[in-house]
């Protein structure tokens, strides 16, 4: 009688074991569905706010791009931009994105690359916006010298 009592207490043991490695089991498999639906929200959030950014580079591509058509025509009469007129620049269509590189235009065309191809060219195109910028700016003041230069010689 004793041997099926100690036989009985170690069965249940065992079940008891098994049961609480189960329970484990289902709770870290919980705590991983819990981590994935976090790690979709993480992902929809920085989707959400690739696209703004998208959004924010193309108009400052389109605005890039409208200054340099405005350097390329020539000598502005006032000697050069003010803050206010910038602030007001028209935004270009995709198609008046002439001379920039032909992947980042596509960059901007949605579902037109995958999403590491695209945050590539999208760190390229800001490398080339910055740069592009710098020389903007380096011309203006050369301009603005140039013009100042003129009136203080002309004196």
């Amino acid at each position: 009688m004793i041997e099926d009592e100690r036989t009985l207490i170690a069965q249940l043991e065992e079940e008891n074991s098994m049961m609480v490695r189960e329970m484990a089991r289902l709770e870290s498999q919980t705590t991983s569905d819990d981590g994935l639906a976090g790690l979709r929200d993480r992902k929809m959030e920085l989707e959400e706010k690739m696209f703004e950014m998208q959004q924010r580079r193309r108009e400052l591509m389109m605005q890039l791009e409208h200054l340099m058509a405005q350097l390329n025509t020539g000598p502005q009469p006032s000697g050069g931009v003010s803050s206010a007129s910038l602030s007001q620049l028209p935004f270009a269509s995709d198609q008046q994105l002439t001379g920039v590189n032909s992947n980042v235009a596509n960059a901007f065309r949605a579902g037109s690359l995958p999403a590491t191809s695209l945050q590539g060219d999208l760190l390229h195109a800001a490398d080339q916006i910055t740069t592009n910028m710098s020389d903007l700016v380096r011309q203006l003041d050369l301009a603005q010298a140039d013009d100042n230069g003129i009136s203080i010689n002309g004196f």
